[in-house]
């Protein structure tokens, strides 16, 4: 994982939700092309694996997975697993749950493109209950992306919410 951390493919963070209570954080730039190019989803495919394997390597605990994977979940056969087999969760996938629409889309390559989703936020059981809300900011302001916001619900309010970085890949293409 540090390797993916090194070329600026990962981020690992820790938010800190209230005194006692923390959120392992990873935030993945996947390979451009990912549904068109069977080398782009492997190599995501890849990330994702090594991401989830260093996640089942931490204490239990709530750990959210978020980024731009540029690529359809059923074009990452890790992920798709994770959530079909060992409880991971697709918030946008159940975004009804908070009043929101399922399967929203998040990307838009330019003005002439098609809108797609292609930016996820994968969570285990732990932390999908501490989510208080889900939302996608269309006025973000970013290049091509909508921002994913989740709001944590046991958040303490003299306590900074770290709050998530870029890897560098993902700040070279915005």
């Amino acid at each position: 994982l540090q390797v993916l951390i090194d070329e600026g493919r990962v981020g690992a963070y820790i938010i800190q939700v209230c005194k006692d209570q923390f959120c392992l954080s990873y935030i993945i730039y996947g390979v451009t092309a990912g549904d068109n190019s069977d080398q782009a989803a492997a190599i995501t495919c890849d990330i994702l694996t090594h991401v989830l394997d260093d996640a089942e390597m931490q204490e239990e605990g709530p750990v959210i997975i978020g980024g731009d994977l540029n690529a359809s979940i059923s074009r990452l056969p890790s992920l798709e697993n994770a959530i079909r087999n060992d409880g991971w969760i697709d918030l946008g996938a159940c975004a009804s749950v908070f009043g929101k629409l399922d399967n929203q889309s998040t990307c838009k390559a330019n003005k002439d493109a098609r809108s797609t989703r292609k930016d996820y936020a994968i969570v285990n059981r732990r932390a999908f209950d501490l989510i208080e809300d889900s939302n996608i900011d269309t006025e973000s302001k970013l290049h091509t992306h909508d921002v994913l916001q989740i709001p944590l619900s046991k958040l303490h309010p003299s306590t900074k919410l770290i709050m998530f970085g870029c890897p560098r890949a993902f700040k070279r293409s915005s």
